[in-house]
């Protein structure tokens, strides 16, 4: 439902910064963290997926929720409450959405942003009610044809650094002719960065 040059001007205004630099600038989010480790790591698996995402509450909601599921040893590839809220949304400006559709639309909304879950108002039982059954089913459907195969970390070999400092510490440290750390993206090979991210071979 996005369009490429969308998704490309969502990764020049979120990432404009290298890879090195990003790192350095999201450190605070996981130096402290038991598994700050994991999380450096995950970096790669935040690309923006809509231009939708260049408003800071969609793109914190989408990482946070990748991040999680890192730390929980979850897949990745299916589609975020994020993702799926931003196609409903589009899917709306082109025509009423149905009673279903508005539930599936409801639930995204209020698992991706509780903050703001009383935007779309307050009904969401009663939706759930009327059409919570189709409404699974959509959602089903939805999720799948949503997945991202390629956004999955691969095997994680560590060059020694994070966030610009030495990371002796690293589980996942590894010699440099097994920096393979990649996002399966075009089928290429990747090779590590001295931050121990990648970058496609």
């Amino acid at each position: 439902m996005t369009t490429a040059a969308g998704a490309a001007r969502a990764r020049t205004n979120l990432f404009g910064l290298e890879r090195p630099a990003l790192a350095r600038a999201l450190a605070p989010l996981t130096e402290r963290c038991f598994h700050a480790d994991q999380l450096y790591h995950a970096f790669p698996l935040l690309q923006p997926t809509s231009d939708l995402m260049e408003t800071e509450m969609v793109y914190r909601s989408h990482c946070r929720e990748l991040l999680d599921r890192v730390v929980a040893g979850d897949d990745t590839r299916p589609p975020t409450h994020a993702e799926v809220a931003i196609v409903c949304s589009r899917t709306s400006l082109l025509a009423p959405l149905t009673t279903a559709g508005v539930t599936v639309y409801m639930r995204a909304w209020q698992r991706a942003f509780p903050d703001h879950a009383d935007v779309l108002g307050t009904g969401e039982a009663h939706y759930e009610y009327i059409a919570g059954g189709h409404a699974d089913e959509i959602e089903r459907g939805l999720r799948r044809r949503l997945t991202v195969a390629g956004r999955r970390l691969q095997k994680v070999a560590c060059a020694g650094r994070h966030h610009g400092a030495p990371a002796p510490g690293c589980p996942y440290l590894a010699p440099p002719e097994q920096l393979t750390l990649g996002i399966d993206r075009s089928g290429k090979k990747a090779a590590a960065t001295s931050e121990g991210q990648t970058t496609a071979a």
